[in-house]
């Protein structure tokens, strides 16, 4: 049987690498649901103070770590 507990979420630390109580996660299901919910919210995550973010499924860090200010507001492609 499989368990339907929530036990992924998101950790956001800071600039200065200190963890932050705020924003807070949501919790999820499936890691799938997790990184789809972070896909559409880490530009606001990014306003509110989140300078990188790291999944976590039951308390245990899940690496990549990812850094928010590394991905630029808008990305070009070469024409071809």
């Amino acid at each position: 049987m499989t368990d339907l507990t929530p036990q992924w979420s998101w950790q956001y630390a800071g600039v200065d690498g200190q963890v932050l109580d705020r924003p807070v996660s949501p919790q999820f299901v499936g890691r799938f649901d997790a990184e789809e919910w972070f896909g559409l919210h880490w530009r606001a995550l990014r306003d509110q103070g989140a300078a990188s973010a790291v999944l976590t499924s039951a308390g245990t860090v899940v690496p990549p770590r990812y850094d928010l200010r590394a991905v630029p507001e808008t990305m070009t492609f070469p024409a071809g």
